[in-house]
C-alpha cells in the first residue's frame, strides 16, 4: 500500500481536510513554531526535574536533526516512530523491515541510539516485533489501553476503533517481556488529539482526564504512559505542569521515567534473589540479593533483625502501604506459620509463572499446597484476562507474605511521559506519506 493510498483509506479516521487548517495554524512553514510548542513542554519537565520520550519519525530528523540532537544532549530520549507515518500493520514484512531500517539509518546518521520503537498510529503486528528485535530494539511502545475515564462519545469511536486498544479496566497496565526479547510498554489512551482537538477540552479539564488516569494506575501498581504531541505543547503544557505536580506529592512515590529506562528496569528486575532457610518452628531466615534499586516488601509480616538484637542506628523497615512495609536490610528473620511466598502446583500454566515473576512475585514451583501462604494451581492463565484479578487476590491475601516492588525504590506506580513527533513543519506533514 503506497502512502498516498493509506491518505484516502485515513482521511475519514483522521479529518485529514478539517485538520489541515490546525495543523498549518500550529507547525507553520518553519520549524518555529514546533520549537516554540516543544519549548513549553520542556520548561515544563525542567521544572519538575524529569525527562520524557520523543518517538520521532525519521523523515523529519533528517530534514531538520538539530532539535532532537539537542533533546538528546539534554537528557530526554529520542525514540524511533519509523521511517515514514506509515499504518506498518497493513503492509507486507519486507517493507516493514525497510521502514525499520531505513529509520535505524536517519537516527545513527543523527548520532542518536534509539533504544525503542512506537508504530504510527499504535497500528502493530507480531511480525513487527520480530523484526524490531532483529534489528536491535530494545522495547516495544506500540500496544495501547484504553482508560474508562470519559463518557462514550461518538466523535471518538473512528480513532478507538481504528487504534484497537486494549481495555484497562480488566487487562493490567503493565510492561511485559516478549518471547523476542522486547519489553512491550502499553501506551495509554485517551490522548491529546482525541481531547483537544475531537472534544475540544480546555487545559484544565485535560488534566483533569489525565490526573484521573494517574490516580487509577496508581491505585493498581502500574504504568501510565501519557501520549502527547510537541505540536499541541501550548495547549498541553499546563495540563502536563499538573499530571506531574500530582504525582510528584504523591507518597509512596510515583516513578517518572522514559520509556528506555522502564525497560532497562524490567530487564533486570529478574536478578531479584532471595533465599529463605527454616531457622525454628515459624521462623524463617530470609537473605535477600538484588540491584541497588529494588526493594524487598513484605505483606502482613513481623520482620525483626537476623540476630533478633534490634540496632538503634539501623531500621530493619519503614512503613510503605497499609499493612505492607519496605524492608531495609539484605538480611533478616519473618515470622511465620507457612513459607511467605507463592506457591505454584508443578503443572500450572507456564503462562502464569512468567507472568507472576515478572510482577515480583517470589515463587517456588511445588506439589506442598500446605508449605505456602498463598499457592496457585491454575492449568490455564489468560494475562489479559486474569492477570489483574490474580494480583489483587495474591496482594489482598491476610498471611505474611515477601514480594519484590515493581518499580525501583519501593515506588507505587510508574509514569512516562511520551510525546510522538509525526511532523516539524506543515510540509513534513504533507509530504511524509509521498517519500519513500
Amino acid at each position: 500500500m503506497n502512502g498516498w493510498r493509506q491518505v484516502r483509506e485515513l482521511g475519514e479516521v483522521w479529518n485529514v481536510r478539517e485538520r489541515a487548517g490546525t495543523l498549518v495554524r500550529r507547525l507553520g512553514t518553519r520549524p518555529d513554531r514546533f520549537q516554540a510548542a516543544l519549548d513549553a513542554l520542556l520548561a515544563v519537565l525542567q521544572r519538575h526535574g524529569v525527562a520524557a520520550t520523543f518517538p520521532t519519525t525519521a523523515l523529519p530528523l533528517a530534514r531538520h536533526p538539530q532539535p532532537f540532537q539537542a533533546l538528546n544532549a539534554q537528557g530526554m530520549e529520542v525514540a524511533a516512530h519509523s521511517f515514514q507515518h506509515l499504518d506498518l500493520s497493513a503492509l507486507p514484512p519486507a517493507v516493514q523491515r525497510d521502514q525499520v531500517v531505513r529509520a535505524r539509518q536517519v537516527f545513527e546518521r543523527a548520532g542518536i541510539r534509539a533504544a525503542g520503537f512506537r508504530a504510527p498510529y499504535l497500528r502493530w503486528n507480531d511480525e513487527l516485533l520480530r523484526i524490531l528485535a532483529r534489528t536491535g530494539f530494545q522495547y516495544d511502545s506500540s500496544s495501547s489501553l484504553w482508560w474508562p475515564v470519559l463518557p462514550s462519545d461518538e466523535r471518538l469511536r473512528p480513532v478507538i476503533d481504528y487504534y484497537r486498544p486494549d481495555d484497562a479496566a480488566t487487562v493490567p497496565a503493565l510492561p511485559s517481556l516478549r518471547p523476542e526479547g522486547l519489553v512491550a510498554l502499553p501506551t495509554s489512551l485517551p490522548d491529546d488529539e482525541m481531547l483537544v482537538d475531537r472534544l475540544g477540552l480546555a487545559a484544565h479539564d485535560v488534566a483533569a482526564v489525565w490526573r484521573t488516569v494517574l490516580g487509577m494506575s496508581y491505585a493498581r501498581d502500574e504504568l501510565f504512559v501519557l501520549l502527547l504531541h510537541p505540536e499541541r505543547g501550548l495547549v498541553c503544557a499546563e495540563a502536563l505542569d499538573q499530571v506531574l505536580a500530582d504525582a510528584r506529592q504523591r507518597q509512596p512515590a510515583v516513578w517518572i521515567a522514559t520509556l528506555a529506562e522502564v525497560a532497562d528496569w524490567w530487564k533486570i528486575r529478574p536478578q531479584c534473589q532471595i533465599t529463605i532457610a527454616a531457622a525454628d518452628p515459624g521462623v524463617w531466615q530470609v537473605q535477600v540479593s538484588a540491584p541497588a534499586a529494588a526493594r524487598l516488601l513484605a505483606q502482613a509480616a513481623e520482620v525483626r533483625p537476623w540476630n533478633e538484637a534490634p540496632s538503634l542506628d539501623l531500621p530493619v523497615t519503614r512503613a510503605w502501604l497499609g499493612d505492607t512495609q519496605e524492608v531495609l536490610v539484605q538480611r533478616f528473620t519473618l515470622r511465620s506459620a507457612t513459607r511467605p511466598v507463592i506457591g505454584l502446583a508443578p503443572d500450572s500454566a507456564r503462562p502464569l509463572l512468567g507472568f507472576l515473576r515478572q510482577q515480583g512475585y517470589i515463587v517456588e514451583v511445588s506439589a506442598e499446597r500446605s508449605l505456602y501462604s498463598v499457592y496457585i494451581d491454575q492449568a490455564g492463565f489468560d494475562a489479559a484476562r486474569e492477570g489483574r484479578r490474580l494480583m489483587r487476590e495474591v496482594e489482598g491475601a491476610t498471611a505474611p507474605l515477601l514480594r519484590f516492588s515493581r518499580w525501583p525504590a519501593a515506588a507505587r506506580s510508574a509514569l512516562v511521559v511520551s510525546g510522538d513527533v509525526d511532523a516539524v513543519t506543515i510540509w513534513d506533514y504533507l509530504w511524509r506519506l509521498r517519500e519513500g
